[in-house]
């Protein structure tokens, strides 16, 4: 017969369960600013650092147009504009990007 859980060791793995999914939002948004320096700097400038090109506005002013919310920046970052690589990003990667583009909004 399987043994019931206390309902404090219940609440801790709630509490648990919960601190891991907010830290998984903080490791997106840093794992975003790995990628955004790795791939971005080539062109955007990235927290201060990159060859920020004329074509290419630094990711802080990217991040705050307010016509670019999650779904187009997914569908931009997936299938980039003729100027940008393609990057090859897989979905887990975009949405780390735009994490990261998120949490650079003013």
């Amino acid at each position: 017969m399987a043994s019931r859980l206390p309902i404090t060791r219940l609440l801790f793995l709630a509490c648990a369960a919960s601190a891991m999914a907010s830290g998984a939002a903080a490791d997106d948004v840093a794992g975003g600013r790995v990628l955004a320096r790795a791939w971005c700097s080539n062109c955007h400038a990235v927290d201060g650092v990159g060859s920020a090109m004329d074509a290419a506005p630094p990711l802080r002013e990217i991040a705050d147009r307010a016509d670019l919310g999650r779904d187009r920046l997914r569908g931009w970052l997936a299938t980039p504009h003729d100027r940008m690589p393609s990057l090859g990003l897989g979905r887990t990667e975009i949405d780390a990007l735009i994490d990261y583009l998120q949490s650079l909004r003013n």
